[in-house]
Protein backbone atom coordinates (compact mmCIF):
# COMPACT_ATOMS: atom_id res chain seq x y z
CA UNK A 1 0.00 0.00 0.00
CA UNK A 2 2.96 2.56 0.76
CA UNK A 3 4.29 2.20 -2.93
CA UNK A 4 0.68 3.35 -4.18
CA UNK A 5 0.86 6.39 -1.72
CA UNK A 6 3.92 7.29 -3.15
CA UNK A 7 2.34 7.42 -6.75
CA UNK A 8 -0.37 9.50 -5.77
CA UNK A 9 1.85 11.92 -4.02
CA UNK A 10 4.41 11.39 -7.34
CA UNK A 11 1.82 12.29 -9.47
CA UNK A 12 0.72 15.68 -7.59
CA UNK A 13 4.42 17.20 -7.48
CA UNK A 14 5.74 15.46 -10.62
CA UNK A 15 4.47 13.66 -13.92
CA UNK A 16 2.75 10.10 -12.69
CA UNK A 17 5.16 8.72 -15.76
CA UNK A 18 6.66 6.10 -12.78
CA UNK A 19 3.49 5.55 -11.54
CA UNK A 20 3.29 1.49 -10.28
CA UNK A 21 7.05 1.31 -9.84
CA UNK A 22 9.23 0.67 -6.17
CA UNK A 23 10.59 3.89 -5.69
CA UNK A 24 12.19 5.74 -2.52
CA UNK A 25 11.37 9.21 -1.38
CA UNK A 26 14.48 11.02 -2.63
CA UNK A 27 14.28 10.31 -6.04
CA UNK A 28 11.28 12.70 -6.72
CA UNK A 29 13.37 14.99 -8.93
CA UNK A 30 14.15 13.36 -12.76
CA UNK A 31 17.85 12.11 -13.41
CA UNK A 32 19.24 12.87 -16.75
CA UNK A 33 20.88 10.17 -18.91
CA UNK A 34 24.36 10.35 -19.23
CA UNK A 35 25.75 11.46 -22.98
CA UNK A 36 26.98 7.82 -24.51
CA UNK A 37 30.77 7.70 -24.28
CA UNK A 38 32.30 8.59 -27.91
CA UNK A 39 32.97 6.17 -30.47
CA UNK A 40 36.48 4.27 -30.06
CA UNK A 41 37.06 4.41 -33.66
CA UNK A 42 36.92 8.54 -34.37
CA UNK A 43 39.15 7.98 -38.04
CA UNK A 44 37.17 8.82 -40.76
CA UNK A 45 35.79 6.63 -43.06
CA UNK A 46 38.16 6.48 -46.02
CA UNK A 47 35.87 3.87 -48.42
CA UNK A 48 32.53 6.43 -48.48
CA UNK A 49 30.97 6.80 -51.88
CA UNK A 50 31.22 10.06 -53.46
CA UNK A 51 28.97 12.68 -52.67
CA UNK A 52 26.69 12.51 -55.68
CA UNK A 53 25.97 8.90 -54.87
CA UNK A 54 24.74 10.25 -51.21
CA UNK A 55 21.51 12.68 -52.64
CA UNK A 56 18.18 12.39 -51.05
CA UNK A 57 14.99 11.45 -52.73
CA UNK A 58 13.83 14.14 -54.29
CA UNK A 59 10.62 15.35 -53.10
CA UNK A 60 7.84 15.03 -55.81
CA UNK A 61 6.11 17.92 -55.31
CA UNK A 62 9.39 20.02 -55.56
CA UNK A 63 10.61 17.94 -58.76
CA UNK A 64 7.40 18.65 -60.51
CA UNK A 65 7.13 22.36 -60.16
CA UNK A 66 11.07 22.36 -61.00
CA UNK A 67 10.70 20.01 -64.26
CA UNK A 68 7.93 22.13 -65.30
CA UNK A 69 9.83 25.30 -64.85
CA UNK A 70 12.62 24.00 -67.20
CA UNK A 71 10.39 22.45 -69.33
CA UNK A 72 8.79 26.05 -69.90
CA UNK A 73 12.33 27.67 -70.28
CA UNK A 74 13.53 24.63 -72.88
CA UNK A 75 10.22 26.07 -74.76
CA UNK A 76 11.32 29.16 -74.79
CA UNK A 77 14.48 29.07 -75.59
CA UNK A 78 13.16 26.44 -78.60
CA UNK A 79 11.07 29.69 -79.87
CA UNK A 80 13.95 32.42 -79.45
CA UNK A 81 16.31 30.72 -81.12
CA UNK A 82 15.01 28.08 -83.29
CA UNK A 83 17.67 25.65 -81.15
CA UNK A 84 18.02 23.46 -78.31
CA UNK A 85 20.26 24.64 -75.33
CA UNK A 86 23.62 23.78 -75.20
CA UNK A 87 24.32 23.98 -71.91
CA UNK A 88 22.01 24.52 -68.41
CA UNK A 89 23.24 28.33 -67.97
CA UNK A 90 21.56 29.03 -71.60
CA UNK A 91 18.42 29.05 -69.86
CA UNK A 92 18.94 31.39 -67.06
CA UNK A 93 17.44 34.25 -68.54
CA UNK A 94 14.28 32.06 -69.06
CA UNK A 95 13.90 30.93 -65.40
CA UNK A 96 14.05 34.57 -64.60
CA UNK A 97 17.26 34.11 -63.27
CA UNK A 98 16.87 31.58 -60.91
CA UNK A 99 20.13 30.59 -60.13
CA UNK A 100 19.46 28.25 -57.96
CA UNK A 101 16.99 25.98 -60.47
CA UNK A 102 20.13 26.31 -63.10
CA UNK A 103 22.16 24.68 -60.37
CA UNK A 104 19.94 21.74 -60.16
CA UNK A 105 20.75 21.15 -63.47
CA UNK A 106 24.40 21.60 -62.67
CA UNK A 107 25.00 19.46 -60.09
CA UNK A 108 22.80 17.00 -61.45
CA UNK A 109 20.40 16.95 -59.45
CA UNK A 110 17.93 17.02 -62.59
CA UNK A 111 19.18 15.81 -65.73
CA UNK A 112 17.97 17.98 -69.12
CA UNK A 113 18.89 16.42 -72.37
CA UNK A 114 20.52 19.20 -74.54
CA UNK A 115 20.84 20.48 -78.26
CA UNK A 116 17.16 19.00 -78.93
CA UNK A 117 14.71 19.92 -81.59
CA UNK A 118 11.20 18.96 -80.73
CA UNK A 119 10.59 18.76 -84.85
CA UNK A 120 13.07 16.00 -84.68
CA UNK A 121 11.58 14.01 -81.90
CA UNK A 122 10.24 10.73 -84.20
CA UNK A 123 8.30 9.21 -81.56
CA UNK A 124 6.61 12.55 -80.34
CA UNK A 125 6.75 15.21 -77.63
CA UNK A 126 4.70 13.39 -75.48
CA UNK A 127 6.12 10.35 -75.56
CA UNK A 128 9.88 11.02 -75.18
CA UNK A 129 11.59 12.46 -71.91
CA UNK A 130 13.05 15.60 -71.92
CA UNK A 131 14.44 15.38 -68.38
CA UNK A 132 14.72 13.69 -65.20
CA UNK A 133 15.11 13.89 -61.65
CA UNK A 134 18.45 12.04 -60.94
CA UNK A 135 16.69 9.08 -59.06
CA UNK A 136 14.59 8.48 -62.25
CA UNK A 137 16.70 5.28 -63.77
CA UNK A 138 17.73 3.50 -60.41
CA UNK A 139 14.72 4.08 -58.16
CA UNK A 140 12.17 5.60 -60.60
CA UNK A 141 10.85 8.83 -59.93
CA UNK A 142 9.46 12.51 -61.76
CA UNK A 143 10.36 12.40 -65.45
CA UNK A 144 10.07 15.50 -67.65
CA UNK A 145 8.34 14.88 -71.32
CA UNK A 146 9.06 17.01 -74.35
CA UNK A 147 5.60 18.19 -74.37
CA UNK A 148 6.17 20.04 -70.79
CA UNK A 149 4.42 17.18 -69.33
CA UNK A 150 5.73 15.97 -65.87
CA UNK A 151 4.88 12.71 -64.24
CA UNK A 152 6.21 9.96 -62.18
CA UNK A 153 7.46 6.89 -63.42
CA UNK A 154 8.87 3.62 -61.67
CA UNK A 155 12.38 2.58 -63.03
CA UNK A 156 11.27 -0.03 -65.22
CA UNK A 157 8.86 2.23 -66.97
CA UNK A 158 11.74 4.93 -67.22
CA UNK A 159 13.97 2.19 -69.04
CA UNK A 160 11.45 1.46 -71.46
CA UNK A 161 10.65 5.15 -72.40
CA UNK A 162 11.83 7.03 -75.66
CA UNK A 163 13.89 9.48 -74.44
CA UNK A 164 15.32 12.54 -75.95
CA UNK A 165 19.14 12.09 -75.80
CA UNK A 166 21.67 9.29 -74.79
Amino acid sequence: MYWKFQCVVGALVIIASGCGKKTTPTSAAPTQQAAPPPAANTTPNTNQQPRSSLRRPIDRTVAARDLKQLAIAYHNYLDANNKGPAKPSDLLPYVENNQKLIDLVTDGTYVLYMNVRLQTLVNGTSNTILGYAWDAPADGGMVLYADGSVQRKTKEEFAAAFKAGP
